[in-house]
């Protein structure tokens, strides 16, 4: 592939098929819209423009990859959803723990009702084996109660109470388990993204240079493998993106500084 003469007008012809394509399909709301923020801060994006169009070797289907990895990374990662899912992350921590602490009393409770009914000459008339819980839990699910209910029933027909767990065993078992929960991230990106104790706009940088780099490393990339931008080139896009005020703008040693924080954070 040939480097474009017009690298702007190369860079720009990708951004408006991304756009055209999301209102013909009428998807992603906001991207049209951060499209023509792009679009509209060209004087800005020039010299970004050319080194990009250098790195994409001219070729239109790596640049329709890069705009889209550019416009869905902001819709996902700016710094208010990263903070959103940062929080959600350590509130999953604390509501592990709940459960922990719920289900260890739960399970002293089941154990002292089971050893209270067993002691005297009388009963609660609750639930005692787990199969009942379950035939209960599941009474309003009838593909349950057509296939898996009989089977359930003949088990415990064939096996009685020795043969199976108590109910407070069950509920212990719950508490250990969320007792030793740890919380993983399934993609790379996320991981990136939250590698950090505290959220900032560079959560944004880490996510975006994981899923240009996720491209260009694909098992077909359409992206060149060597691909590589100038830190500048970095700053200019994340300033348009996340649409920064002078005093928060980023710059080429910013940007420098958060590859480098990226790399430390991903050999830990």
């Amino acid at each position: 592939m040939s480097i474009p003469k017009n690298s702007a007008a190369f860079c720009e012809a990708a951004i408006q098929r991304q756009k055209d394509y999301c209102l013909e399909k009428n998807i992603y709301p906001r991207w049209p819209g951060i499209a023509d923020t792009l679009i509209e801060r060209r004087p800005e994006l020039l010299d970004a423009y050319d080194d990009l169009a250098c790195a994409l070797k001219g070729d239109h289907r790596a640049a329709d990859v890069f705009v889209d990895a550019l416009l869905c990374t902001v819709c996902v990662w700016e710094p208010a959803s990263s903070q959103e899912m940062r929080e959600a992350k350590a509130r999953l921590a604390e509501v592990n723990q709940k459960i922990a602490d719920l289900a260890n009393g739960l399970s002293n409770f089941l154990q002292e009702r089971s050893d209270l009914e067993n002691s005297h000459s009388f009963g609660s008339n609750t639930h005692h084996h787990v199969v009942d819980v379950i035939v209960r839990a599941a009474r309003d699910n009838y593909s349950f109660k057509w296939y898996v209910e009989p089977e359930l029933n003949a088990l415990t027909s064939r096996f009685d109470m020795k043969y199976w767990p108590d109910l407070s065993d069950i509920a212990a078992e719950i508490a250990v388990d969320a007792q030793n929960a740890e919380i993983e991230i399934d993609d790379s990106i996320t991981a990136a993204a939250l590698a950090s104790s505290r959220g900032s706009k560079a959560d944004f940088c880490r996510a975006l240079f994981e899923r240009v780099r996720e491209e260009a490393r694909s098992a077909s990339p359409l992206m060149p493998r060597d691909f590589h931008l100038k830190d500048d080139t970095w700053a200019a896009f994340i300033n348009c993106l996340l649409d920064l005020p002078p005093e928060d703008m980023v710059d080429g040693p910013y940007i420098k500084r958060q590859r480098q924080r990226t790399r430390e954070l991903a050999e830990r």
